[in-house]
């Protein structure tokens, strides 16, 4: 088959995507530093997100919390705002590439590529966030 439309903006390798039909958008990741957010209707690029230095590896949209959570090489874990586009948070423990992600509500999960994984927990009230480390993997012992 044929793609609907194709989205252009990266200048380097795209590495995820996360399609939200509800809101008509999908969010990219690349190896040129920078999340873009494209608008499904009409195939332009709606907003691009700046403050990853490294490769992003990783875009979730989260519909409960209204949170765009993006992971990068940098070891970061960024915050954004779903609809103003405003970096909220910086997630910062991570000694290695951070490769994977999952989130609910109120909890973020993060692994990187040395095995460590990370738990972070918000407080919905102030929008402070605390860490604690889940496990990290030092061989096949689960």
């Amino acid at each position: 088959g044929r793609p609907e439309m194709v989205l252009r903006g990266h200048q380097e390798s795209v590495f995820c995507a996360d399609l939200v039909a509800e809101q008509g958008v999908v969010f990219t990741g690349s190896g040129d530093t920078l999340v873009r957010k494209f608008d499904i209707r009409t195939g332009t690029c709606a907003e691009s997100f700046r403050d990853h230095e490294d490769s992003v590896w990783e875009v979730q949209y989260n519909s409960l919390s209204r949170r765009l959570i993006t992971a990068s090489v940098d070891r970061m874990v960024m915050l954004w705002d779903g609809f103003s586009g405003e970096n909220i948070g910086v997630l910062d423990c991570h000694l290695e590439p951070v490769m994977a992600l999952s989130s609910d509500a109120y909890r973020i999960v993060s692994g990187d590529s040395g095995g460590a994984i990370f738990v972070w927990n918000f407080d919905t009230e102030t929008g402070d966030s605390e860490y604690r480390a889940l496990m990290t993997h030092t061989g096949p012992d689960c």
